[in-house]
């Protein structure tokens, strides 16, 4: 049962990524606000289901499994497991239902979230009519058809790519564009990248805001002081706007302070081109860890 948002609107946090074994989720102002969906992509899905998982939420999760980093000997086992249990999760699957987007209803107005799979390791890792895999999206129509057939289906697509390298730098990789570009020109509303360490470019395509990546929110590879982002999404009759949790990595997990004024001078600097055009907000000092 997908997670249902009351009369007040919607805020949908979108996390980097996280493993399945982390002992939480950052702390961020506003985690456990009931209007909060947490959008999760995962690593390492197995079947010791961690504590953070319940103590979330059904009602307030999406787990995106659309990651190559997934695979374990018993993830196609949890991604039964939770489905029986009601768990919102998308991104892996049969085919064409790996394809489907996930829905949420905003006071009428249908919210969709697609997870495609830019990357797979193997080829067994990816969906098919017979077998649980990756909604593979590697070229320009394999991303235009899934991304046209969601937006059909709902009036507002978020659409979650898996692309790149996990040591890239901020500048995204050739393929990252092209894919990004793919999906606004079919119809996205809002595209975020995960899988490098650290967060890349935010950019505007064809009047789509594009964060190429977020960087990762937990992970022991992420090395310290890499800035990296969490989106929160407003949605009540609409896009209300889009806010910027830029956090400081520290010994493997996302921490929100204050930044030195010499960081959130460059922050500005690197999103003024898309504040310019979207409803974008930058919060770099009034969420903070405990």
């Amino acid at each position: 049962m997908p997670p249902q948002k009351d009369e007040a609107g919607a805020v949908f946090r979108i996390w980097g990524n996280i493993s399945y074994a982390a002992a939480g989720i950052p702390e961020l102002e506003g985690n456990d606000a009931a209007k909060v969906t947490h959008i999760i992509p995962i690593e390492g899905l197995t079947t010791k289901r961690p504590d953070w998982v319940e103590e979330i939420g059904k009602e307030r999760l999406i787990l995106n499994l659309g990651t190559a980093d997934i695979w374990s000997n018993t993830a196609v086992e949890e991604w039964t497991q939770l489905q029986d249990e009601g768990y919102a999760v998308i991104g892996l699957g049969k085919m064409p239902a790996v394809y489907e987007p996930q829905i949420i209803d905003v006071n009428g107005s249908k919210v969709g979230f697609v997870s495609l799979a830019g990357l797979i390791h193997e080829a067994n890792q990816i969906a098919s009519r017979n077998r649980v895999g990756l909604p593979r999206a590697y070229d320009n129509s394999e991303v235009i058809q899934a991304v046209t057939k969601a937006k059909e289906q709902v009036d507002y697509l978020i659409v979650l790519i898996h692309m790149g390298n996990r040591r890239s730098g901020e500048a995204p990789v050739a393929k990252q564009e092209r894919l990004a570009k793919a999906a606004a020109e079919a119809g996205a509303d809002l595209i975020i990248g995960n899988r490098s360490l650290r967060s890349q470019e935010a950019v505007l395509i064809q009047g789509v805001p594009v964060f190429y990546s977020l960087g990762r929110s937990v992970s022991p590879d992420a090395a310290d002081k890499l800035h990296n982002y969490v989106i929160d999404v407003h949605y009540a009759d609409g896009l209300s706007k889009l806010v910027v949790h830029v956090g400081e990595m520290e010994g493997g997990v996302l921490r929100f302070r204050e930044p030195a004024e010499s960081v959130a001078a460059e922050l500005a600097e690197k999103f003024a081109a898309l504040q310019e055009e979207a409803p974008l907000e930058i919060d770099d000092r009034r969420s903070r860890s405990n």
